[in-house]
């Protein structure tokens, strides 16, 4: 394009920015001419049309408009509550594990474990999120034996923007079915840790009664957004 002309850019639909549109400049190759602006309201249907522009030889080029709509940005997801001190490994064989936790975010979006397994695991290892140690999943989801490594590893947990309320508590629970003392589970856990917003749990008679280990906590991860 010809730079010796600014091209003139109008806004001729939806709410203009405060202070406008500035011209910033050209492009190395005066190809693309350059506007910078504030940020434009959301879901506002914006139309803009471009003229005065001209070519390399001079000549003006036809009006060019087009419009579009905006979206906000969505807010980054966050890491929000975690405990990553490991000390020792929690067997889930016939035990259940629990892991209590206060969230900040209003809404989770997965979950890491520090978990692996020894011999073959018959069956799938199982995280719940609940609001009670022994009540109703608020979600389920499954890990095959397959994708879980035989030493300790981080293991996502993945599901679709769960609401929870900041500040309530919430537990993580882990269990499986089937598995012996030769062909189970693992879950790193950490003694005396930082971690304030929880305490560990276990389960010997599937998830029916809970005892509570005070002085531990599991190792894991949340995420979500606020």
């Amino acid at each position: 394009m010809g730079t010796g002309t600014t091209p003139t850019l109008t806004q001729t639909a939806g709410t203009v920015p405060s202070g406008g549109y500035t011209f910033s400049g050209w492009s190395s190759g005066n190809t693309v001419a350059t506007w910078t602006h504030n940020n434009w309201a959301n879901s506002n249907g914006i139309t803009l049309q471009l003229t005065n522009y001209k070519d390399v030889t001079g000549n003006t080029g036809s009006t060019y408009t087009w419009s579009f709509t905006t979206t906000a940005q969505p807010p980054p997801e966050i890491i929000d509550q975690q405990q990553t001190q490991y000390n020792a490994n929690f067997a889930l064989s016939t035990r259940w594990g629990g892991q209590s936790f206060k969230p900040t975010v209003s809404s989770l979006t997965r979950v890491e474990l520090f978990v692996g397994k020894a011999g073959s695991p018959p069956s799938a290892l199982v995280l719940s999120v609940r609001s009670d140690l022994a009540g109703v999943d608020f979600v389920s989801i499954s890990k095959s034996p397959s994708s879980i490594p035989t030493s300790n590893g981080w293991v996502e947990f993945n599901f679709s923007g769960l609401g929870v309320t900041p500040g309530n508590t919430y537990y993580l629970v882990l269990r499986t079915t089937g598995a012996t003392w030769t062909d189970y589970y693992n879950w790193g856990y950490g003694s005396n840790t930082p971690y304030t917003n929880g305490v560990m749990s276990y389960s010997a008679n599937g998830g029916i009664t809970w005892t509570q280990q005070s002085q531990y906590d599991f190792y894991f991860k949340t995420y979500g957004f606020p």
